[in-house]
């Protein structure tokens, strides 16, 4: 997948709920934009 796309992996050594995965991802983040997606989130087919 690195070879495909710009992506950055965190290991997060300890279990602190999703609120706080996704507060590191942002923190970590090298991007203005950030998308969090789950296995709950439909994306559109017109999305951008």
């Amino acid at each position: 997948m690195k070879k495909s796309y710009d992506f950055k992996f965190l290991d997060l050594q300890v279990n602190r709920g999703k609120t706080n995965a996704l507060n590191q991802g942002v923190k970590h983040a090298s991007y203005y934009y950030v998308m969090c997606l789950d296995a709950d989130t439909m994306v559109d087919d017109d999305a951008p």
